[in-house]
């Protein structure tokens, strides 16, 4: 945003079901797959009332919903130490056979990290944020667009990086390591063959002395400033609970609104935050502040497509507009800096073969 391109589709953000409590470590769909159950504290094999046909392998959004709802009416467990609500993943009708033959490192994850034997007990499960749909505004072929939706030329993205809307509004499993697979084999020989046939460059000393002097733009607005005595992990913090408050699972107009005014507080005090090391070579202080204020900065995008997106489609859902919205909403947002600002704009959806269905599992 900052060198002047766009972010699309920043709103949709994914959440995976089933990750361990409290430490946040994802327990695979593989588990779900060979025929796991996901169960409340009364025992209860709650899927059946939200996805009827598909059950716990409905789309993770559709499970993630589940299991938040399960625990916010009283029906999950409660994690003793932190407090955190969950569900039960309930593996023990598998029997030993396919724990170990199928999914042996999910029994190794249960074992390790909460202690818990799958074979005689409920592994304790809630969602946790993991995956972004959206990324650097980019056409087909992995070429890099500006605001206008004119090519950077010579500059190219690709993979987890970029939002070629492969994935729409919510990522399938497994789909992102084939979207790197044939993208980046798409994009890596479109970028081979455009340096091939363009004209020989020598170094753009122009170009090379403007990058230098906006590096020490950066580290001048960093370092060389006088500090509010904030530390940068309570702006993460700030940053973090207003992404949170906002963007998470469950959406609302109100709640979106405070988050945003959360974020530009929390923002405004990052050129206060203490930074000790004042050089320039090995300063993970610096590297830490120069990517909080990268993720604030894209905090805002997030929020400001989940505002005005006023529908709800895939992993976005918003409580006060909980439809999906094609004849207003079947569009990209793409996002990007102006003024002071962020400007948030739409760009149709292109159908090229599979028009939107309802959604029955």
């Amino acid at each position: 945003l900052r060198s002047g391109l766009a972010l699309k589709d920043m709103e949709f953000v994914q959440w995976h079901p089933t990750a361990l409590v409290p430490s946040g470590i994802l327990v695979s769909e593989a588990a779900r797959g060979e025929g796991g159950y996901l169960v409340n504290k009364q025992g209860e094999r709650f899927m059946k009332r939200y996805a009827p046909q598909k059950m716990e392998l409905a789309p993770r959004d559709i499970v993630s919903r589940a299991i938040l709802t399960e625990i916010a009416e009283g029906r999950g467990f409660v994690h003793e130490e932190s407090g955190m609500g969950y569900v039960g993943l309930d593996l023990r009708h598998l029997g030993e056979g396919i724990l170990n033959q199928k999914i042996p490192f999910i029994t190794e994850l249960a074992h390790k990290y909460v202690g818990v034997d799958p074979l005689e007990e409920l592994i304790p499960v809630r969602p946790a944020v993991h995956y972004t749909m959206g990324g650097i505004h980019v056409d087909t072929y992995g070429r890099v667009l500006a605001p206008d939706g004119s090519w950077v030329r010579g500059l190219w993205a690709a993979g987890e990086a970029a939002a070629v809307s492969v994935h729409g509004a919510n990522r399938l499993g497994s789909n992102s390591l084939s979207e790197c697979s044939v993208w980046g084999r798409l994009t890596g020989e479109a970028a081979a063959k455009y340096a091939m046939e363009a004209p020989s460059q020598t170094e753009d000393r122009e170009a090379r002395a403007a990058f230098e002097d906006e590096e020490r733009r950066l580290f001048d607005r960093l370092l060389h400033r006088e500090s509010g005595g904030i530390s940068l992990g309570e702006v993460k913090a700030a940053v973090q609970n207003a992404l949170h408050t906002g963007a998470g699972i469950f959406r609302h107009g109100s709640l979106l609104e405070r988050a945003v005014s959360e974020l530009m507080r929390a923002s405004a005090r990052i050129l206060q935050v203490n930074v000790h090391d004042v050089g320039t070579v090995y300063n993970m202080e610096l590297k830490e502040l120069v990517e909080l204020d990268g993720a604030a900065l894209a905090a805002q995008v997030i929020l400001l497509g989940a505002y005005f997106r006023r529908e709800s489609r895939g992993a976005h859902y918003r409580l006060d507009y909980p439809r999906r919205d094609d004849e207003n909403w079947l569009r990209h947002t793409v996002a990007y800096k102006y003024g002071g600002g962020v400007v948030v704009r739409w760009e149709p959806v292109r159908i090229v073969k599979w028009p939107p269905e309802v959604r029955t599992y």
